[in-house]
Order: C-alpha cells, then structure tokens, then sequence
C-alpha cells in the first residue's frame, strides 16, 4: 500500500513531516514517497505566478516513474491539497483515498471565501510592496496580483465522488474575523455533505500542527482508508458530542442534565459520555432536544430548487412532512421526484403525501361532477401507485377547487387504498369558520368508514361570532371521537392570520369547468355583479366565506400579487388597495387574481383569535405545523411570519410568556408526536438507537422576531441543530451541509 505524502512548498516546510514519516511506515508498513519540488512547478529564483498544472505534471510522472498508480493514498498538507485534488481528478483510479491535513482543498474556495481571502492577505500584500524586495517577496507579489483570477480557474476542481477523503481542520480556524472563521467552518461541512465517502475530523488544536501534536489522527485515518472504510476514523470514540446540556427526550418528561453520544447518525450513548467526539458541543445552560418536526409542510417545489431549507433549520426543523394539495408530481412520477430529491441532497429530513384531488385530476380533470364506477377505480389506481413509491399517506384541501368537489364516498374509497399501505389522510377541511363543526364530523366519518388514522391540518376557528365557542366545542368532538377509538388528531399554527390565495374570495361555482375558463368569468363585469351579491350573502354551499369570517376586506392584506401594478401594494388591505386606485375592494381582489395567473397571489386574512389558539394548544393532540414553504437565499415564502418563526414561537410566546404550556409538553408537540403520528419511529426522541436529529436552544433568548411587516426575519436562541448526526446549524447558522433523508411511507418497497 503506497502512501504519498506531498509537502507543502518546497524545502521550506520539509520538516512538517520529519517525525511523521517513519511512524507511518512503521504502521503501515508502506512505502512512502514524499513529492518536495521547489516551488510546485515554477522557480523559487525568479517572480511569477505558482504554477499548479506543472506541479501535478510533476507528481504524474514521479508516480509512474515509481509504479505507484493503484492502491495509492495521498496525505496532502496546504497548498498540496490542490495538486491532490488535481491528480486525483486526472486518475481517480489510481488512488485509493487520501487525507487532508489543514489542506487547500478547492471545493472550500467558494467566491465568497475567496473574496474573505484577499480582504485577509491585503494589508500583508500591502507590507511586502513597501519592504526592499527579495526573490521570496517578489515571487508572493506576482502570486498575490493574479490571486483572484488564478484562484477562481484552480478551485473550479472538484474532488473525483469515488475517491474516499479525510479532511482535517482545526475546531476554530485561526481568522482575525469570527465571521471568517464561521465562513470555513460552513465551507468544511459542505464539502463532507457532498458524499457519502467524505469525513470530517475536526482537530481538537490547530490542524497545522496536528501532524507534530496529534500523529494519531493521520494515521487512523490512513489506516482506515486502506481498510477501504469509506469513513475514517478520527482517534475520537464519537462523531459528536453533546455535553452539559439539559435534555429534553421527546417524550414530556422533565430535563435531565446528560451528555449526549452520536455515531453514524445515530444516539449511542446517553448519560455520562467519557469518550471524545470529533466534534464536540457545550450546550451548558441550553436545552437539547430531539429535532423538531414540522407535519403541515409546503415545501415539496422549493427544496427541488434549492435543499437548504434555511427558514426551516434556523427554527430548529429537522424533518418536514408536505403534501397538503398532494406532492409536485403525479403517482408515476413520484419515485423519480424523490431520487432526483436525494441526489441533489437536503438539509432536512423530507417526505409527502399524495393528494386525493391529484387522483381525480389525472383522471377527470379540475371539473366538478362525481366520478363514475370505472374513474374511481383508475382514481384507487393512482393512489395505490403513489403509496407503492413512497408517499405517506393521502392529504387534501377541501376549501379549494377542485378538491371541494370530492364528496365524501370519494374520499373514503381513496382512503382505503392508503390505509392499506398504512398511510394517513390529513386535510385541510371544507369548513374552517361558521360550519366547523361539520366539517370535523366529515373528517371524523372518514376515519370511521375507511380505518385510516386522520388529521386535521392548521386547527383554527375563523369565524369571528363563534369566537370562544367553536373551539371547545371542537375539542369535545374529538375528544369524543377518541373515545370510542378514532385515531383523529390535529396541527396547527400560533398566529391570528391565514395565509393562503385570493381565489378563495371567489365562489367554487366560478371554478367549476376549470381554471381558464373560471378566469374568464371572473373578468365578466355581469358575473362580478352577481359574485359581489353572492359574497354579501355570506358562506354557499361548497364554499367557505372567508371574507365574511375575517370581517371584510380591510381584514384581507395583500402579501404577494405576482404582478408589478399590484406588488407596490403588498401588506396593504384591499380596502386601502381600492381607495389607492379608486376601485370596489372586490374589484381591486379580484382584478389581481388574473393579473396574477398562471401564480396564485396570496393574501393573508385576519379572522382567529389568540384566545383560541391558546384553547387549541392545551388539547393534548395538537401538534405543530407551519404552513410554509421552506426558503432559503432569495427564494420567496408566501408573506406569513409562520415561515420563519411558527416553532420558536411556541416556545417563547406559548410557553415562557403566556405559559399556556409546559416546555415539556410543547417539544412533545413537535417531536414525538408528530413523530408518531407519521409513523417516524426511528425519529422524534432522544433514545438510544433512533435517528440523531437534535436541536439545541438558549431558553431564556429563543424567540420568534417575524412579524407581518417584516415576515422573513430570522429567530433568535437556536444555536445549533444536527440532522442526521451532522451539524447543518452551527452557532446560529447555516452550515450548508446537506444530510437530510427522504423518507417514504409504509407502502414503499426498496427492493422493488
């Protein structure tokens, strides 16, 4: 087993690896090889640009001078990391991995570091121009002027996939700026994200020095690479460590003080931990917590484009559960959808439902009218498909068209099918405000007929004169329905506001031969008269009135118009919209819907009370669900505070101002429960075995500060959060690392 060890520039560092060596062929009984060309391809006598091409032209011949081209494993110290990444490139089937050793990996160098690096280097630079020249100084000047276009040609290298790699780095990168530092420290676990075969080892003093201070770790980790582990081992017992923190399990019981063990994604040890890990945490004076779950997600589309999810990690979600309208695409597709999703990796732990109305679309279009014997059974076809490729169950919007056309024998022979694949039908239901009740009965009797466990999505009582009464009447329902065996349970949101399109203020019957031709009769100034009439006359059936139940236009604001007439007034209510051009309110609502089509604008509306929302919370079935997109970057959420601040909400607002809740009882809500809920029984709980996902927060400072002004601001007191045993939140924020899971339903067969 031939081992390469490249120094890192010429005769000057030549000692870094003095006592190194002879440990290693000692160990591994290797030959070694150390590649030590002054200057890495140009002259140390004379000024000009480093020349990496020729350093790995050198290092190509050397190796096949010496026969060493399979089997062979590099050790690349500094700028040696790009000469390894550039042979590696070139022959990844000569090596049969390689560890970095505080190394110049060019995967690190995105622009934005090197961008950090020249802000660095200038004030050295700057020295070096005053200072009577040397050779030295006259070759780093040269180097220095064609840094930054030098540097974006070298590090458009990637590392080969199928090469293993070990990266050491120190634990806090010396920067003089700690933003710098965090830079790195997102930069490192972004590249181990990237594959399987990539690990991490974070030294526990400067990784320049490890070699003369730590030798055991380089050699661990060679040895495990010539084992052909595609993980090397770090000389620490545990992936990570969590210490001194007061952890939560999951379950509602009080905090005991523990450290906590990860290894390979998963908790190990609980208790007193006297190992090391690789990556030590300090959650002194913190609550550690399993990672909470989001189970009223919409962010199938957006983690497609980008799988960061950085408004859903910053609250502290791990895993997020969508499908509320159905998954982005049809039951044939759905098994490519959640490939192409793993392949281009997520942050967090992702899963669907399938819509029922999707069944009914593929087969009968977005039109009104029951479906005959032969559709159903294509309808039973297409849901039994999707639950075969991994959905969890089925979901629907009944307030919308054309899922408000389902009637209910519809929905339960589709349940049925679901219920064999062990899934769960979650709705949103016809009736949020003034003909609540019915629809949990609806709900209720679905579960009853079918045998499938039921939820209801984002629990509210909009409908002002029922404020106070429908809740609890609500809560008896259930409690009822429990009773006597029905597995029926409920999510919701801790905000006073919906969010969802402005096509809701339009009657279903507009939308009943489909969306091109409803649109037409919305701009029909005869129909309008009639819809306006309609309106007025409160809630029809088929349609719920959310005009009237959030008390009229001036409680409906405007939060994105897809239109540039109509976006100047976003957070405006229609009222206000109207008096600014001089329109009726459900003109000016009306006119955005089609300036907005092919998009869906999105308005929010005012009609729940706080009182409510504190009677919902206390129901022991509640769980917690957004409602959101997740986003990330410059992608757009619907307007809603929910988006980035639903979960640390429940915490700071719920529990240590209002102290509507125990702190143990609201992590339950959006851990284990959830978790049980979804059949996740790998997840939701810190427990010996169970998937490592935690978050870690800062009671006294976690708290929610979107507002509905300014709905994309970030929270504040989650300091870290690990999915999958790897750290995507670190000191509050994003690490870019991508370890998240798709997680398919019960019905899914891997070795089909």
């Amino acid at each position: 087993m031939p081992a390469i060890v490249l120094d890192a520039g010429g005769g000057n560092d030549s000692s870094y690896w003095s006592t190194f060596v002879p440990e290693l062929a000692k160990q591994t009984g290797a030959q070694i090889i150390t590649y030590d060309r002054a200057g890495f391809g140009g002259s140390e006598e004379a000024p000009g640009p480093w020349s990496l091409t020729g350093a790995i032209d050198d290092l190509e011949a050397g190796l096949r001078a010496l026969g060493a081209t399979r089997g062979t494993i590099l050790v690349s110290h500094s700028l040696a990391g790009e000469i390894a990444t550039g042979i590696t490139a070139r022959h990844p089937d000569w090596f049969a991995g390689a560890v970095m050793v505080d190394a110049n990996v060019p995967e690190f160098y995105t622009d934005e570091m090197i961008a950090r690096q020249i802000k660095v280097y200038a004030p050295l630079m700057e020295e070096m121009r005053k200072a009577p020249p040397t050779p030295a100084s006259r070759q780093l000047l040269a180097l220095g002027a064609s840094f930054e276009s030098v540097s974006r040609a070298f590090y458009k290298m990637e590392w080969p996939a199928s090469v293993p790699v070990a990266v050491i780095v120190a634990e806090t990168p010396p920067q003089p700026d700690p933003a710098d530092a965090q830079a790195w420290r997102n930069a490192h676990a972004l590249f181990a994200s990237k594959a399987p075969n990539r690990t991490l080892i974070v030294a526990d003093k400067s990784s320049h020095e490890v070699a003369h201070d730590r030798p055991d770790v380089i050699l661990s980790a060679v040895a495990a690479i010539g084992r052909g582990q595609t993980a090397a081992a770090t000389g620490a017992t545990y992936d990570v460590v969590i210490r001194n923190g007061k952890v939560l399990d999951g379950s509602g019981n009080p905090w005991v003080r523990a450290d906590v063990a990860i290894k390979d994604g998963r908790f190990v040890r609980i208790g007193t931990v006297e190992g090391r890990g690789a990556r030590e945490i300090d959650a002194a004076g913190q609550f550690v917590t399993p990672g909470w779950i989001d189970d009223m997600d919409q962010s199938g589309d957006s983690l497609l484009q980008d799988g960061r999810a950085e408004s859903k990690l910053l609250q502290g979600v791990t895993t997020a559960i969508a499908g509320e309208v159905g998954a982005p695409v049809g039951s044939a597709k759905l098994a490519d959808y959640f490939d192409q999703l793993q392949k281009g990796g997520i942050s967090l732990n992702f899963g669907t439902l399938y819509g029922a109305s999707q069944a009914r679309v593929e087969v009968m279009g977005d039109v009104d009218g029951l479906p005959t014997s032969a559709q159903l059974d294509r309808e039973r076809a297409h849901v039994d498909e999707a639950m075969r490729a991994g959905a969890m169950g089925l979901g629907t919007a009944l307030i919308y068209a054309p899922a408000s056309y389902q009637q209910t024998p519809e929905l339960v022979e589709l349940a049925k099918v679901a219920h064999r694949y062990g899934g769960i039908y979650a709705n949103h239901m016809r009736d949020e405000g003034e003909k609540l009740l019915p629809a949990v009965a609806e709900s209720i009797a679905i579960s009853e007929q079918s045998g499938i466990p039921v939820e209801i999505y984002h629990l509210k009582a909009a409908f002002a004169p029922g404020w106070g009464k429908l809740m609890p009447a609500v809560g008896k329902l259930i409690d009822d329905a429990r009773a006597r065996g029905v597995d029926i349970a409920a999510d919701m949101y801790p905000y006073t506001a919906g969010g969802t399109g402005l096509d809701i203020t339009v009657p279903n019957w507009v939308w009943a031969e489909g969306k091109e031709k409803g649109l037409a009769k919305l701009a029909d100034p005869s129909i309008r008269n009639k819809l306006k009439q309609q309106v007025a006359a409160g809630s029809m059936p088929g349609w719920t009135n959310l005009l009237t139940a959030s008390g009229g236009w001036r409680h409906v604001v405007l939060v994105a118009a897809y239109n540039a007439k109509y976006d100047q007034y976003r957070f405006k209510d229609m009222v206000t919209i109207g008096r600014a051009l001089k329109r009726d309110p459900a003109d000016v609502a009306w006119d955005i819907v089609i300036a907005g089509a092919p998009h869906r604008p999105i308005a929010l509306y005012f009609g729940m009370n706080e009182k409510d929302i504190e009677t919902a919370l206390r129901f022991p079935w509640t769980s917690i669900g957004s409602d959101a997109t997740a986003a990330s970057g410059d992608q757009e959420v619907d307007g809603h505070p929910r988006a980035y601040g639903t979960f640390p909400r429940i915490i700071s607002e719920y529990v240590r101002n209002r102290r509507v809740l125990t702190l143990e009882d609201a992590v339950r809500k959006m851990t284990s429960w959830p978790a049980a809920r979804f059949k996740l029984y790998d997840r939701g709980a810190i427990r010996l075995g169970l998937r490592a996902d935690v978050t870690i927060f800062d009671y006294d400072k976690i708290k929610d500060l979107a507002t509905y002004e300014k709905p994309t601001a970030l929270p504040q007191g989650i300091n870290y959060v690990l999915v999958n045993g790897t750290v995507v939140v670190d000191g509050g924020r994003h690490t870019g690392a991508k370890p998240g899971m798709v997680l398919r339903g019960q019905g899914w067969n891997p070795a089909k």
